[in-house]
């Protein structure tokens, strides 16, 4: 059952957004720290962040549980880290791109504000 929940876990992780499940992986395997080093030379700390979710169901709620009710929750649990994960990629990216200054002012505004673009290239 411990496989099924996790296999189910990770199934809810990559639906909740596509980009997730295309993500490598590089598992750190020793101490608590790692950085890369960018185009430019800089070499660059990784900031770990922790994403948590947590679930608990008394004895009396998990009697008479189904099988497809038990993955549907480990399956919520996975979506939920998911979230959590791609809202985290999408501030780094964010934070990365301001700091080498792939950003451009919108000379109009809409609606009497600003905007900014992020630009890829």
């Amino acid at each position: 059952m411990r496989d099924v929940f996790g296999e189910s876990v990770f199934q809810g992780l990559w639906a909740a957004h596509p980009v997730l499940k295309e993500l490598r992986v590089r598992p750190v395997t020793e101490g608590k720290e790692s950085s890369y080093q960018r185009e430019d030379g800089k070499v660059v700390e990784t900031d770990y962040k922790l994403s948590r979710v947590e679930k608990s169901w008394k004895f009396e709620d998990a009697t008479g549980l189904t099988p497809e009710s038990f993955m549907s929750a480990a399956a919520d649990m996975g979506k939920e880290m998911g979230n959590q994960i791609l809202r985290g990629l999408l501030a780094t990216v964010s934070d990365a791109t301001e700091e080498v200054g792939n950003v451009k002012e919108e000379k109009r505004k809409k609606n009497g504000v600003a905007s900014k673009h992020l630009t890829f290239g």
